[in-house]
């Protein structure tokens, strides 16, 4: 490689680990707004809506939506590898 291509592609380098700072620093930062909108004794899912920002609200809805698949995933895996539930107890349930 040329010099001159590889000081643009160092350069590249140094831009985007400072995009990446800056993406890390905002991040943080809508986290710490988030966690502040928690009331005591709850979960950083129940966090007070109306107290996040235009900036934290897209942020916590993909928050909301990464834990919902998480836990559906667990949940599926759980069901798939709990043994069958016997007949008489589905027909007790309901489930038939």
């Amino acid at each position: 490689m040329e010099r001159a291509a590889v000081e643009a592609k160092l350069r590249q380098v140094e831009e985007t680990r400072a995009l990446v700072a800056k993406e890390e620093a905002r991040m943080a930062a809508v986290g710490k707004k988030v966690l502040q909108a928690v009331p005591a004794d709850k979960q950083w899912w129940e966090a007070d809506v109306g107290q996040l920002g235009e900036a934290e609200l897209p942020e916590f809805n993909r928050a909301l939506l990464k834990l919902r698949d998480n836990v559906k995933r667990h949940a599926d895996k759980l069901r798939s590898d709990a043994p069958p539930t016997p007949l008489p107890l589905q027909l007790k349930a309901g489930v038939i």
